[in-house]
C-alpha cells in the first residue's frame, strides 16, 4: 500500500511539473503576440502623430503603463472640470435667485423680511373678520 501511495505521489508531482511547463509555454506565446500588437499600436500612433514619436517605448509593459497613466490624468482632469462647472453653476444660480428675490413683493413686511404664508393667511382672516364687524347687519 505504501508503494502505491509513493508512486501516485511521484506521478502527481510529475504531472504538476508538466502542467506548469505547458502553462508557461502558452503564456510565452500569448506574451509574444500581445507584445507584437502593442508594437503595432505604437507604430500606428507614431505614424498618425509624428510629433509624439518616441513618447511611448515599443514594449507591452510600457504601453500598459502609459495607458494607466493617461487614464489617471484623464480622471483628474474630469474631476477638476466637474468641480469648476459645479462652482460656476452655484454662483450663477445664487446670483439669479438672489436677484429675483430682492426685487420685492407685496408680502414684504416693514422690517424687510418676507412674511410667511401662515402669517399672510392669518392677516387675511383677521382683515375679513374686521370687515364683517364693521358692516352693520341689515334688519
Amino acid at each position: 500500500v505504501t508503494k502505491t501511495l509513493e508512486t501516485v505521489s511521484v506521478e502527481a508531482s510529475t504531472k504538476s511539473v508538466q502542467l506548469k511547463a505547458l502553462a508557461l509555454e502558452f503564456m510565452d506565446v500569448a506574451y509574444v503576440q500581445a507584445n507584437e500588437v502593442a508594437v503595432a499600436a505604437v507604430t500606428n500612433f507614431e505614424r498618425a502623430a509624428p510629433q509624439y514619436t518616441g513618447l511611448v517605448p515599443k514594449t507591452l509593459g510600457n504601453v500598459v503603463l502609459f495607458c494607466i497613466f493617461m487614464l489617471v490624468v484623464l480622471k483628474i482632469a474630469l474631476f477638476v472640470l466637474r468641480l469648476v462647472l459645479g462652482v460656476t453653476r452655484s454662483v450663477v444660480c445664487c446670483m439669479c435667485c438672489c436677484s429675483c428675490l430682492r426685487r420685492g413683493s407685496s408680502a414684504t413686511a416693514k422690517n424687510g423680511k418676507k412674511a410667511s404664508k401662515v402669517e399672510e393667511k392669518g392677516k387675511a382672516a383677521a382683515k375679513g373678520k374686521a370687515e364683517a364687524k364693521a358692516t352693520p347687519k341689515k334688519k
